[in-house]
């Protein structure tokens, strides 16, 4: 069981890495109505070889904001076991304890290494 002093840095921690998240998000990307990220497609070229390397790096972006996004919806799921439900710590899969090493490497972690494996 984590103790209340854990929890607190794994809070501190969660909460650097979405304003992180998000400031390269906000870099690459914009949100829908629905909250959803959209890689940024700056259409800005003349010719069909400018188009074609902005097309790849349109795709590229997508790639990356679809990860940061990801990333960014497990921390908000993590601070959310923290704040509202209380059950941060606890594997989804087993409902067994994390271990709070990986919670030290991953703290958006949500699944304990027996069940992620």
């Amino acid at each position: 069981m984590l103790t209340e002093s854990q929890i607190e840095k794994f809070r501190e921690k969660l909460i650097e890495k979405k304003e992180y998240l998000e400031a390269e998000l906000n870099k690459l990307a914009t949100k829908d109505e629905e909250g959803k990220w959209e890689a940024k497609f700056e259409d800005i070229a003349r010719d069909d070889e400018a188009n074609a390397i902005e097309v790849g790096d349109f795709t590229n972006a997508t790639g990356v904001v679809n990860t940061l996004s990801k990333d960014l919806k497990n921390v908000e799921i993590a601070l959310n076991k923290i704040d509202v439900t209380h059950t941060y710590g606890q594997c989804e899969t087993c409902e067994g304890e994390i271990n709070p090493e990986r919670l030290e490497i991953l703290p958006e972690a949500r699944d304990c290494m027996k069940c992620k494996q």
